[in-house]
């Protein structure tokens, strides 16, 4: 029978690599749609003070 061990330093880079197409995957949906990305921003603003 295959001996079939994990090796540690690919699940490590398989890992890293997920979490680099996340992030991609966050950036674009914010390219594509600014608007709301913007009103969630302006709706966590804090208020702003009268000059």
């Amino acid at each position: 029978m295959e001996d079939r061990r994990r090796d540690p330093s690919l699940a490590a880079d398989l890992a890293a690599l997920a979490g680099a197409i996340e992030r991609w995957a966050a950036d674009l949906a914010l390219t594509e749609e600014p608007a709301r990305f913007i009103a969630a921003l302006e709706a966590g603003a804090p208020p702003t003070a009268p000059v």
